[in-house]
Parts: structure tokens; C-alpha cells; sequence
């Protein structure tokens, strides 16, 4: 892959996977206060607050849907290092595709329970996530096919 390929490559990721990135940074900010929270109504130190309509459970679900959100995130890095290095054998793709999947059914349950209100939302929290998604797994589907072949013909 070019240099300028690469590049762009990185301004893709960064213009679809940003704003969603940024929204699961947050939750790993704020991820201290909510295992607080979680220990004090446990343990009963902490009285949960009735008055505010959050439940224990919506809690949970957010901290879940942070961790897979991470783990979505940390498995599009893996790609993209994979899409812009040279080399000619196949990275850990079963492990990659695993961590993609657990983002997109993150990034999809996080839409279906809040769903965006507005056409900016969709876009930013729908459209440019799934499309990026699509795309980069094309380009390495494409890569791998391409790089077990350079293997293959290598060894021969």
C-alpha cells in the first residue's frame, strides 16, 4: 500500500470512527463512577437514587456497552496497522474478527435502545460507523485473500 494510501486510509478511520470513539472514551472516563456506583448500592453503602429513574441495570448495560465498544475499537486499530503494514504473511484474523464483531453488535445495540433522534445522529452514531465498518473489512478481506496468496506462491 502507498504512503498516500495509507494516509488516507487514517483520515477514513478518523472521519467515521472518531465521533463514536469519542463517545466510548468518554464512558471509559466516567467508567470509575459508575463501578462505585455498582459497589455502593451492592454493598448498601450507597443508597441508589430512585428520584433520577436509572436503574442498576442501565448501569451495567452502559458499562457493557463501553467494554465491547473498546474492544470493537481496539479490533478496527488492529485492522488498520494490518491494512498499512507491508508485510506478506496474514495477522491473527480470527481474533480481529472477533473484536469487530463484538463493536458492531456494541454499536448496534447502543443505537436500538437509544436510538438517535435526529439526521446528524444517524449520521454520525449509524452511517458513517457501519459504512467505515464495511469498508475496512472489504479492504481486508481483499488484503488477506491477497497476502495468503503471496505466501502460498512464496513456499512453491
Amino acid at each position: 500500500m502507498s504512503r498516500v494510501a495509507r494516509i488516507l486510509l487514517w483520515i477514513e478511520a478518523a472521519i467515521c470512527f472518531g465521533p463514536i470513539a469519542f463517545v466510548v472514551s468518554l464512558g471509559l472516563l466516567i467508567f470509575p463512577v459508575w463501578t462505585a456506583m455498582l459497589l455502593g448500592a451492592t454493598v448498601g453503602t450507597l443508597g441508589w437514587v430512585d428520584g433520577a429513574g436509572i436503574t442498576m441495570w442501565e448501569v451495567v448495560r452502559a458499562m457493557t456497552l463501553v467494554l465491547a465498544g473498546t474492544t470493537g475499537l481496539i479490533g478496527l486499530i488492529r485492522v488498520l496497522f494490518v491494512l498499512s503494514s507491508n508485510e506478506n504473511r496474514p495477522g491473527s484474523s480470527r481474533a480481529t474478527a472477533i473484536m469487530i464483531a463484538i463493536g458492531l453488535v456494541a454499536l448496534v445495540s447502543f443505537n436500538l435502545v437509544d436510538p438517535p433522534r435526529n439526521t446528524a445522529s444517524i449520521v454520525v452514531y449509524v452511517l458513517l460507523p457501519g459504512i467505515g465498518s464495511l469498508h475496512l473489512l472489504c479492504l481486508a478481506g481483499v488484503s488477506w485473500v491477497v497476502r495468503r496468496t503471496a505466501a502460498k506462491q512464496s513456499r512453491v
